[in-house]
Formats: structure tokens, sequence, C-alpha cells
């Protein structure tokens, strides 16, 4: 992910238009300091500063193309985003935000059970200047917000006018790999994945990631010549295409998670952690509406801008008779306008979106309150019961206390007695051959019986006593 990928184009040529394709910045240098055509393109992925340094030396590019490049995915630094000149020689810019989300399931069907949580790559990558993605705190998914800078200068060299157009292009995470969710969006079919584009041709089947597709939509797109001499922005149609499906894939995620939210969770599990994902959904939609946005603005100065001149062609219209230099104007400016109607329903999209996330949150936060309610509501009458259960407990004890007052009544008697009769009774009869009086009994157990009691009425005294006293020195 390190690799700065660098290719060179010339629109001019019929077949073969790569002029060359490399990772080295010595071969790089080389290519460009071939002689100039009358329209090149120069397409480069995760571009280094040593890379910036040769191009903008070689073509005389402004450096706040790359500054912009750099930082205009943060929202927090982005600089006026409808600048789209250079302030030196008022070449347009154009500047396309996007975002990639991933899960760790894709990440498996990509590298296998190894990854946990994410690619090593992933935390480590060489993304030169453009390190800006934010990971979910559960470690389940991410999103990657990417930037494509497209820049369209007029070179003035040998006594001819040349352009260059540079285009830059953010490195992908993953391979290009299709998902379940697929559409359509006006021009070719779409995977809806990392702007992986395929036509219906049989011919023109890729799934190679923007900076493949790109190179080979400028390779084989016959009328693309004719189209440039229209306008230099012409091939940059195919990166509002992309960009447009990949705000679309990313409005169909957020929408089919809001509504299992929204319909299924809230019912079935209400808790904060759902709260904390809709807060998570709701930044993504705020980015997301200031980057759709951003690019919104950027086609409405493209539609209402000037086209070029026949004056500014590079094609020969005196040779090429079928050439109907307004026929291409109008067809650009056609695509330009409902790719700006794309746009805007995405934006009406995510203004939906944001406000269907605002009322399942507001759901989310009374069925809280509701299922609190309802807890409260349940607690109190647990309270309720287990009051009746310690007045039925009360009532129990207070009928075990008096049973056992009758018992120790019947035992106040039946004690002495059973003394009086195991001394008096039958031992002294056996031993001494005769037998007692009755009254000798009687007045036995009656005297046991008085002993019994006064001990009684003494230990209860020294109880009260001796409870009372801890009591008093406690008020002193």
């Amino acid at each position: 992910m390190g690799v700065t990928h660098f290719c060179l184009l010339d629109l001019t040529r019929p077949t073969s238009r790569v002029i060359g394709e490399t990772t080295d910045i010595l071969t790089a240098k080389n290519l460009i300091a071939l002689p100039q055509s009358k329209f090149q393109i120069c397409v480069m992925e995760n571009i280094s500063p040593s890379f910036i340094e040769l191009i903008g030396s070689m073509w005389d590019l402004d450096v706040e193309f790359f500054v912009d490049h750099s930082i205009g995915c943060r929202g927090d630094l982005s600089r006026i985003p409808l600048n789209l000149a250079s302030s030196l020689d008022a070449s347009p810019y154009l500047f396309l935000d996007g975002v990639l989300a991933y899960s760790v399931a894709d990440l498996e069907a990509a590298f296998g059970p190894s990854v946990h949580p994410v690619p090593w790559y992933l935390n480590g990558r060489k993304h030169y200047f453009r390190r800006d993605y934010r990971m979910r705190t559960d470690g389940r998914g991410f999103q990657m917000n990417t930037r494509t800078s497209y820049y369209a200068k007029k070179l003035h060299s040998n006594g001819e006018d040349t352009w260059i157009v540079i285009c830059l292009i953010d490195p992908p995470i993953l391979p290009a790999r299709a998902t379940d969710l697929q559409g359509i969006v006006r021009h070719p079919p779409a995977t809806l994945w990392q702007g992986a584009l395929m036509s219906t041709a049989s011919d023109f089947h890729y799934r190679d990631g923007l900076y493949s597709s790109f190179i080979k939509s400028l390779s084989r797109d016959r009328s693309l010549p004719d189209r440039c001499s229209s306008m230099p922005f012409a091939p940059a149609i195919f990166l509002c295409l992309n960009t447009a499906l990949m705000w679309q894939e990313m409005s169909n995620r957020l929408l089919l998670t809001v509504k299992r939210i929204a319909f299924a969770q809230i019912q079935q599990n209400p808790s904060l952690a759902l709260s904390h994902r809709l807060h998570e959904m709701r930044e993504n939609v705020f980015y997301m509406q200031k980057s759709i946005r951003h690019s919104l603005q950027t086609l409405k100065r493209l539609t209402g801008a000037r086209l070029m001149t026949r004056e500014d062609s590079f094609t020969d219209i005196s040779n090429s008779p079928k050439i109907n230099l307004t026929t291409f104007n109008d067809g650009i400016y056609m695509q330009l306008r409902d790719l700006q109607y794309d746009f805007e329903m995405i934006l009406e999209e995510a203004d939906r979106l944001d406000s269907m996330i605002v009322t399942s949150f507001g759901v989310l936060m009374n069925t809280i309150v509701a299922k609190e309610t309802q807890l409260s509501q349940k607690s109190a009458e647990l309270g309720i019961q287990h009051s009746e259960l310690g007045i039925e407990q009360s009532k129990v004890g207070l009928k075990q206390a008096a049973s056992v007052k009758l018992l120790t009544q019947l035992a106040f008697f039946y004690i002495p007695l059973t003394l009086t009769c195991g001394i008096f009774g039958m031992n002294l009869q056996e031993l001494n051959g005769n037998g007692l009086h009755i009254w000798v009994f009687v007045i036995t157990g009656i005297a046991v019986t008085g002993i019994t009691g006064l001990a009684f009425i003494l230990m209860k005294m020294y109880t009260k006593h001796f409870q009372k006293e801890p009591s008093s020195k406690s008020v002193l």
C-alpha cells in the first residue's frame, strides 16, 4: 500500500493510449520527458511527496492543488471548496470526496480467518499524507474517507498548445470484491464496491478498483478524444459516476442499518448501545451531506462554465467532417446535468436518512423511558408484595410467639412437678421399701414451683436492667 502507481496516457492515439506505467520515480521522469502530445492524462494512485515534487516541477503545477487533495476529506481542515482554479495559472481543479466502508466479515472474506480484527497494513499503511479513516469502537467495521482530484492545465511548448490532466486517486484497502448491495445508477451497471464498475459488454468486465478501472476506461472509450476536444473535464465524468456509486452504496448500507434498528432492535432490546450506533451513523450522514454538497457545487460550476471553443480543440475539425463540436458540447452538458441530478437525489436520501436517524433516536429514548417506567412499576408492585408477605410473616411470628408462651407456661408447672416426682417418687420408695404420704409431694411441688418462679422473676429483672443500662449511656 506504500507504492505510488504512475500511468501516463495519450488520448490522441487511436489505440494503445498508455504511454507507460510504472512505480519507479526515475522511469516516471523519463516518461514525462517524452515529447508532449496534444492531450495527455497522468493517473496516479497513492502519490508520494517525491512524485509530487517530480510532476509539480516538470509541469509547473500549483502546490495548492496537492494541499487541497491532502486535507480535503478532513472536515476540520477543509479549505474553500469552490475555489476550483489555480491562483497561478487559473487552471481548473476538480475534487470529489467519497467514502469506503468495510467490516470484519469483508476482511475475513478477502484474507481468511487469520485477520483479527483488521489487517496489519490498515494500522500501519504508508498512505503518505492522506491517512484519514475512522475506526468503530467495537472493531466490527470502519469507514475510510477518500478524495479524487482532477487538474486540467494548458501547456505551451514549441509554439503549440497542449493539455495535461493530473488525476490523483487514493489507494484501496482491499481488493475489489462484489457485495450483495448491487444496483444501477443511470450509466453502466456497477458492483458498488470500491468504485469497481462493469458494463454489459463481456469484454469490459473488471473489478480492479478505481485506478485500474479509470485507466481501462480511458484506453477503451473511442469517443473520449472527441469529447476531450470539447471539454478537458470529459474524462472526469467517469470519476463523478464512481463517486456517486460509492455514496449510493453508503446510503443503502445506512438505510438498511437504520431500518433494522428502528423496526426491530428498538422493540426487541432498547439499550444505550443502539444510541451509540445511531450517533455514529448520524456522524457519517453529516460527512456524507457535506461531501455531496461540495460535489454538487463543483458540477454546477462545470455545467455553468464555458465549454471549449473550436480554437481550444486539439482535434483538426476540418479533417474530421463527422465530428460536430456542438453535439459533443451538448452531450457533455447533458451528462454533467444527469450526474448533478444523481447527486441531488443522493443528497435528498441523505437528508431523509438524517431525519430517520433523529426520529429513531427519539423513539429509542422514549422506549427506554417507557421500559424504565414499567420496571419501576414492577418494582413497586414487588415492594407491595414483599410488604404483604412481611405482614403475613409477622402474623405467623405472633402466632408462634403465643404458642411458645403457652409452652413456657406449661413447662413452668411441668418441670417442678417432674423434678419432685423424680426425687421423692419411685427412687426413694425403692430405697426405703415403703411409700410416702401424698402431702410430701404436694408441699415439695409447691416449694419447687415457687423457687422456679422466683428465679424466673430475678432473671427477667436482671435482663431489663442490663438492657436499660446501655441506652442510658448512649443518651449521656
